[in-house]
C-alpha cells in the first residue's frame, strides 16, 4: 500500500493589517528586544507612524485611533499643566502683595528679611533694617476720609518703589509704616539712603482735585547682626521708630 507522505507544514503568513488570521511567533533573541527597545522611543513627533517607526499604511484603523486618542490626550494634559502652574504663581504673587500699595505684604517682608539675614551669616557681611511711616495718617482720615488715607498709602508706597536701590526690598508693615531692607549695607550708607527716602516723600505730597496733601515722616534703622531673629529684628526697629530715635541696635 502506498502512503502518501505529509506535506511539511509551512508557518502561516499574514499581511499586516488583516484580521483573523495570527502570524506566526518566533522566539525573540537578544537582537530583536535591542531593536524593539529602540524603536520603542520616538525619534519625533511627526506623525503616529514615526512615532512607533513603522509604516502608516502598517497600522491598524483601531489602532491608529487609539494612538491619535492618547496623544491629544497628552497634548491636553500637558496645556492644563502650563495653566495650572500659570495660576499658582499668580496666586503666589497676589498672596505676597499689600492690595493698597502693591508692595510685600508683612508675610512676605518677614520672610525676605529671614533671608537677608541667612545671607548676613553665611558672608558675614553687613546690612540694615528700616522703617518709614508717614505720621499724619490718622489725621488725614479723620480730615478727608479713608478713601484719600488709602490714597495716601498707595501713593507712598509707589514713591518708595520707584526709588529705593538695587537689591534693596521694601514692603508695607501696617497700616503706613513700610519696612526697608538694605542688605551689603553699612550703618553710615543705610542713614543715608532712608533720609533720601523720608525726603523724597515729604517733597512730593499727593495731589488729590487739585489739592495737595503733604507727608509728614518718621522713620528710624536697626543694624542687623548674622544669627539675628527676622520677628526679633523688626520689633526692635519698631521700638526705635517709637522712641524716634533714627538708629538702634
Amino acid at each position: 500500500m502506498k502512503v502518501e507522505e505529509t506535506p511539511p507544514i509551512s508557518p502561516v503568513t499574514a499581511n499586516r493589517g488583516e484580521r483573523g488570521v495570527a502570524p506566526a511567533i518566533f522566539p525573540q533573541t537578544s537582537n530583536d528586544r535591542d531593536q524593539g527597545e529602540a524603536q520603542s522611543h520616538p525619534d519625533s513627533g511627526r506623525d503616529i507612524a514615526a512615532l512607533h517607526g513603522v509604516d502608516e499604511a502598517d497600522i491598524e484603523p483601531d489602532l491608529r485611533r487609539v494612538f491619535v486618542a492618547l496623544l491629544e490626550e497628552v497634548a491636553h494634559l500637558r496645556e492644563n499643566q502650563a495653566r495650572n502652574l500659570k495660576r499658582v504663581e499668580f496666586l503666589t504673587e497676589l498672596a505676597d502683595r499689600d492690595p493698597i500699595s502693591s508692595l510685600l505684604n508683612r508675610r512676605a517682608f518677614i520672610r525676605e528679611l529671614t533671608r537677608g539675614l541667612t545671607l548676613l551669616a553665611n558672608d558675614d557681611g553687613h546690612g540694615c533694617l528700616a522703617l518709614l511711616q508717614v505720621e499724619n495718617l490718622c489725621e488725614i482720615h479723620q480730615a478727608r476720609g479713608l478713601a484719600i488715607g488709602d490714597a495716601v498709602v498707595e501713593h507712598a508706597g509707589a514713591l518708595l518703589d520707584n526709588n529705593m536701590r538695587l537689591g534693596d526690598i521694601v514692603g508695607r508693615v501696617e497700616g503706613a509704616v513700610f519696612g526697608l531692607i538694605m542688605v551689603g549695607r553699612n550703618i553710615e550708607g543705610a542713614r543715608e539712603e532712608t533720609h533720601a527716602m523720608a525726603a523724597s516723600l515729604e517733597s512730593h505730597p499727593l495731589v488729590y482735585q487739585s489739592v495737595e496733601i503733604p507727608l509728614s515722616i518718621k522713620w528710624a534703622l536697626h543694624i542687623l547682626t548674622p544669627g539675628e531673629n527676622a520677628v526679633e529684628a523688626l520689633a526692635a526697629v519698631d521700638e526705635a521708630l517709637r522712641r524716634n530715635s533714627g538708629v538702634h541696635g
